[in-house]
C-alpha cells in the first residue's frame, strides 16, 4: 500500500540489560557478559484519518493554470496542506513548461469489494486492510495558461478542449453523458482554478478565460495576497470583479440565492508560509513531516467550498452541462464528427 510519500525512519537506541528480551538473562552476571542489544524503533509518518465528507466526495478533476511562476503547484501544495479531507497526495512531479501534470489524491478509501474485484479477488480471499487502500478521487491538472506564444494556443484551453473531443465521438444521448459526467464517470475537467495578478486580467487572460468558460466551470483567484494588506486585496479584488464583468464573463461563484453570500465574490489566496509561534519544541520544527501554517488568506474559505460534498457535486453537475453544450456548439461548426448528442442540459 502507498499512502505516503515518506518512507519509515528508523532510529536505533540500546536497551538496558533488564530489558533484554533474552531468557535467562541474569543482572548479577559480569558486565563484559552482560547481552549488549541494539533494537529498532520505527516512525511510522501519520496519515490524517478519514474525514466523513471526505469519504462522501465523489470524483473531481481541477485544473489549476495561470502565467509562469504565478504559484500554480504551490497553490496544489496548498490546498491538500489546508484540507482536513485530503489524506494522500501523490508526488508533484516538474515538467516541460508547456506541458500538464495530473497529480492525484486521494479523500477515502476504496470500498473492498472494489479493492477486490481490481486484483482479482474472490470474497473468500478478501484482505483484511482492503480498508485501507486508497482511491485516488481528487485530480489536480498544473497546467500553464500560455504557450510560449501568448498569442497562440492554449495549453489550459487544449487540454480542457480535447477531454471533450474524446467524449464527443461516444454513441450515447446527452442526457446519459450528462449522468455519467455529473458522477465523475470521465476525464472531462470540472472546475479551472484560474490565478490572476494584482492588477487584474489582462486581455490575455480574458481570451482564455472566455474560452474556458465555454467548456467548463472557471473560477477566478487573486494570487500571492500575501504580498497585499488588507486594504490593497480589497481593491484588488474589486478590480478583478470590474474586469471581470465588463468582459462579459461567466464565471463560477459558489454563491446561491437568499445564502449568506450571494453576490459574486473573488477568493484571494495564497500559498506563502509563517513561522508558527506555539511551536517551540526543536525537534518539531525540524521533523521532514512537519509544515508550517500557512498566511491567513481566503484560501480555506475556497478549499472548504471546493471540497465539499455540496460543492463538488454543484461543480460536477455544472460542468456536464457546459460539456454538452460544448460537444453540439462543436457539432454544429463540423469541428466533431456527427454524435448522438440530442437530449441533456440546456441551462447551468
Amino acid at each position: 500500500m502507498s499512502e505516503d510519500g515518506h518512507s519509515l525512519s528508523a532510529s536505533l537506541s540500546e536497551l538496558p540489560p533488564s530489558h533484554s528480551p533474552v531468557m535467562g538473562t541474569s543482572p548479577i552476571l559480569p558486565r563484559g557478559l552482560t547481552p549488549q542489544l541494539v533494537m529498532p524503533s520505527l516512525t511510522v509518518p501519520q496519515r490524517r484519518p478519514f474525514s466523513e465528507i471526505g469519504k462522501s466526495l465523489g470524483k473531481l478533476k481541477v485544473l489549476v493554470t495561470g502565467r509562469r511562476g504565478i504559484g500554480k503547484t504551490s497553490l496544489i501544495l496548498a490546498i491538500a496542506q489546508s484540507s482536513a479531507h485530503i489524506v494522500h497526495m501523490d508526488t508533484v512531479v516538474a515538467t516541460s513548461n508547456n506541458m500538464a501534470t495530473d497529480v492525484y489524491a486521494s479523500t477515502r478509501p476504496k470500498p473492498w469489494w472494489r479493492t477486490d474485484l481490481d486484483h482479482g479477488l474472490s470474497r473468500r480471499r478478501r484482505s483484511s486492510t482492503s480498508d485501507q487502500v486508497l482511491d485516488r478521487n481528487i485530480c489536480f491538472v498544473d497546467c500553464p495558461v500560455y504557450g510560449d506564444d501568448a498569442q497562440g494556443s492554449s495549453p489550459a484551453v487544449d487540454y480542457v478542449e480535447s477531454r471533450l473531443a474524446e467524449l464527443a465521438h461516444k454513441s450515447i444521448n446527452g442526457t446519459d453523458l450528462r449522468a455519467l459526467l455529473s458522477g465523475g464517470a470521465e476525464s472531462n475537467v470540472d472546475v479551472v482554478l484560474y490565478l490572476l495578478p494584482h492588477s487584474g486580467p489582462t486581455s490575455d487572460d480574458i481570451r482564455c478565460m472566455r474560452d474556458l468558460q465555454n467548456a467548463t466551470n472557471v473560477i477566478p483567484l487573486l494570487a500571492r495576497a500575501d504580498e497585499l494588506s488588507l486594504e490593497e486585496r480589497l481593491s484588488a479584488k474589486n478590480r478583478t470583479l470590474r474586469g471581470i464583468d465588463s468582459a462579459g464573463l461567466d464565471c463560477f461563484f459558489f454563491t446561491a440565492p437568499g445564502g449568506a453570500q450571494d453576490h459574486p465574490h473573488i477568493y484571494a489566496i495564497s500559498s506563502a508560509t509563517q513561522a508558527d509561534a506555539e511551536i517551540i519544541d526543536a525537534s518539531i520544527l525540524m521533523s521532514s513531516d512537519y509544515l508550517p501554517p500557512l498566511v491567513a488568506t481566503d484560501l480555506g474559505d475556497l478549499v472548504k467550498n471546493l471540497l465539499s460534498v455540496e460543492g463538488s457535486t454543484w461543480l460536477r453537475h455544472s460542468a456536464a452541462c457546459k460539456a454538452i453544450k460544448w460537444m453540439r456548439k462543436q457539432r454544429h461548426r463540423g469541428s466533431l464528427l456527427p454524435s448522438a448528442l440530442t437530449s441533456g442540459c440546456d441551462e447551468t
